[in-house]
């Protein structure tokens, strides 16, 4: 039944920006389409999309961007290089949309270490491993910062089916998603001036303060719910991308 419900108002998708891989390297293109429903997009988009689209995340306003097509979508190849996902980004800055690349063929935390570290080579890309107060575990906490074109440092999230990702991350495919453009959220008054996250996106709708304030409440309410079970916290993974296993540790 959920698949034939998700119908966006608007969908937006980066059409081929998957690598085509030539003797010369790797080589990607993109055009912009605008539809009422997503049924050409591939099966791995319109997966995460039906995902964030039905509050899994917890987020209200998560929600509310897949299910009014305010978010770009684009499925992206193994092993892709940094100026392709820099393209993407920068693109959806331009459309002043957030934006998640899913990359439906890594199955293993070694594959998304290796694409990691790939992205690093990139000038625009950081890796590091973070260390948070109050959260005990011998699982590797990656962090990454990328910088947006506007010279500000954008902390993308990062979603994936591992058993160490928190529950309000752990999606059907691996995904690195990001807000790319500047400080554009009217009623967020308190920010970091040189760095963006995903409080600063611009609303799929304008929001009165009241209207709001109830979208973050029920936001919080349901990402407690969700991390409940395993005494998680949210406040956990503002600088964290991806919680992984102790196992690939030497990596970092």
């Amino acid at each position: 039944m959920l698949d034939r419900e998700w119908q966006p108002q608007r969908s937006r998708m980066v059409d081929a920006l998957s690598s085509t891989r030539k003797d010369t390297g790797s080589s990607a293109s993109g055009s912009r389409r605008s539809r009422s429903a997503a049924e050409n997009d591939p099966t791995c988009v319109r997966q995460v999309g039906r995902w964030i689209a039905s509050g899994f995340t917890g987020c209200g306003f998560a929600q509310s961007f897949a299910n009014h097509g305010h978010i770009l979508l684009s499925a992206v190849d193994l092993n892709v290089a940094p100026e392709e996902i820099d393209a993407l980004f920068d693109f959806a800055a331009s459309e002043h949309v957030p934006t998640i690349a899913v990359f439906p063929a890594i199955r293993t935390e070694g594959q998304l270490i290796d694409q990691l570290r790939l992205l690093e080579t990139g000038d625009r890309w950081e890796l590091s491993r973070e260390v948070v107060r109050g959260l005990v575990t011998d699982d590797v906490l990656v962090g990454i910062r990328w910088t947006t074109s506007t010279h500000l440092v954008s902390l993308p999230m990062g979603f994936g089916p591992f058993a160490t990702m928190p529950a309000t991350r752990r999606a059907p495919y691996v995904c690195l998603a990001t807000w790319p453009g500047d400080h554009e959220n009217p009623h967020r008054k308190k920010f970091q001036p040189k760095i963006v996250d995903f409080l600063d996106s611009a609303l799929s709708e304008p929001l009165s303060a009241e209207e709001y304030k109830r979208v973050w409440d029920g936001s919080i309410k349901r990402t407690t719910e969700l991390l409940s079970e395993s005494q998680d916290d949210s406040s956990f993974y503002r600088k964290v991308a991806f919680r992984l296993s102790s196992a690939v540790a030497n990596r970092f």
